[in-house]
């Protein structure tokens, strides 16, 4: 090839000049220069993952990997080139949408000054951590370091700073999602997928023994993609749509979701779980999956009924239940033969809200839930994406699942935080493409 390129060429031009004009990225990385950026980049990748469990109180806990993250956001926005502006450039505009609704609906409900810093430094911190990140984070490589230093990050943070719930779940509230991350790390690392399927489904039995359903389902939902997706999504006609696939991908989850939802019941009703979780489960309506998620999150009982009846602007920093919505709420509640005790029947106080995008939707009104949907349809995007791709997927698709559900089912805080941000990362690195392709599916696909 480079042969033929030099005959074309005109005698006078320099054949140096040649081969450097028609040097391939491949090429481009492998320069030295090239190697010792990649390998600063994984150490501060490496870093960051490790200082992610351990925090710092100000005012709030601010993890020391976001703390380094906003210390470095005025120069890595103001430094950064204009291809790296155009990959975190939506991320900034999606914050400043999220501020605004803050701003505004504070403004509307005469909530005063003090009350919104929270929520805006929030804000502001899942900014610097998503640019910080995407600073660094260039290929797959750096996504195996990334969710390996959090693992080890995240333990540090359980045996140092444990949080208030350890002593009583401690497999749910300390050591599940950093060994489930490793789970994952070495089910993506590993050359076969038998191999693959099989370490991510003995995940997901522990998790389920350890009384932690979402992540088994996590787990093995990520497992029964990674085999649809060689046999079948992967084969698809160009022609057939990303809602196509998304809608196999959903169907997966949700006959997934009946078989975590199954052996958990076995396991509470053979004994095997103790009497905590066989009372657990009475109470959220028996072994359907539908009434443990709504169960599980009875919150939505709540905060929807509320968020519809304020809509635009939403409720301010400190959103107060109304008697009318308590009503509805509980007669929805006990039509479903959800328990109203002590943990689901409200009678007044703040709106009980475990979403990150329904509380951004009833603090920040409008303009906080487009914000979350865009970060959400993102992420989402991503993982048709790549689930119909070549690529390896299993350690993406783990993030970006845990994501989607920490987005939907979980409060922005704490370690769910960080996690929703490191999901926008992937997905923004393969909607915009990798600095250097992850190993193909294929490569590994033998057993």
């Amino acid at each position: 090839m480079r042969s033929r390129v030099l005959a074309t060429e005109a005698p006078s031009v320099d054949p140096a000049q040649v081969e450097t004009r028609h040097e391939t990225s491949t090429a481009r990385r492998h320069r030295p220069e090239a190697k010792n950026s990649q390998f600063t980049n994984l150490a501060i990748v490496v870093i960051f993952g490790l200082g992610a469990g351990l925090h710092i109180n100000v005012g709030g806990e601010l993890y020391l990997s976001e703390a380094l993250a906003v210390v470095c956001l005025p120069f890595l926005v103001f430094g950064a080139k204009e291809s790296s502006r155009k990959r975190f450039g939506w991320t900034l505009v999606a914050v400043a949408l999220w501020i605004a609704g803050i701003v505004i609906s504070a403004y509307a409900n005469d909530a005063r000054p003090s009350q919104i810093v929270t929520p805006l430094v929030a804000a502001a911190v899942l900014a610097a951590t998503v640019v910080f990140l995407l600073s660094v984070v260039r290929d797959p490589r750096a996504i195996v370091a990334l969710a390996a230093s959090l693992s080890g990050g995240l333990l540090l943070g359980v045996i140092l700073q444990p949080v208030y719930y350890f002593s009583e779940a401690p497999w749910k509230f300390g050591y599940a999602l950093p060994a489930s991350l490793l789970i994952a790390t070495i089910a993506y690392m590993v050359p076969g997928q038998f191999l693959r399927i099989a370490i991510l489904l003995a995940g997901a039995v522990v998790n389920v023994l350890g009384d932690f359903r979402s992540m088994a389902l996590i787990l093995a939902a990520t497992a029964a993609i990674d085999v649809v997706r060689v046999l079948v999504l992967s084969r698809m006609k160009p022609h057939r749509s990303d809602v196509f696939k998304g809608v196999v991908i959903l169907v997966l989850v949700g006959t997934v979701g009946v078989g975590i939802a199954a052996a958990y019941s076995y396991s509470v009703t053979s004994g095997i779980l103790g009497e905590a979780s066989a009372e657990r489960l009475r109470s959220q309506g028996g072994g359907s999956p539908v009434e443990m998620l709504l169960a599980g999150r009875y919150e939505i009982f709540y905060s929807l009924p509320a968020a519809l009846d304020r809509p635009i602007v939403g409720y301010g920093p400190n959103p107060s239940v109304d008697s009318a919505v308590v009503a509805r709420s509980k007669d929805a509640l006990a039509s479903r033969g959800l328990a109203l005790d002590g943990r689901t029947e409200i009678d007044g106080g703040d709106i009980p809200i475990h979403s990150t995008v329904m509380s951004a939707w009833i603090t920040a009104g409008a303009l906080g839930l487009v914000a979350w949907l865009a970060f959400g349809g993102s992420v989402l995007k991503a993982l048709v994406t790549e689930a119909s791709s070549s690529r390896r997927w299993l350690l993406p698709g783990f993030i970006l699942m845990l994501g989607v559900w920490n987005m939907l089912y979980s409060p922005f805080g704490g370690t769910n935080r960080m996690m929703i941000a490191v999901a926008i990362v992937v997905a923004i690195c393969i909607r915009s493409g990798w600095d250097a392709p992850g190993p193909k599916a294929s490569e590994v696909s033998r057993a």
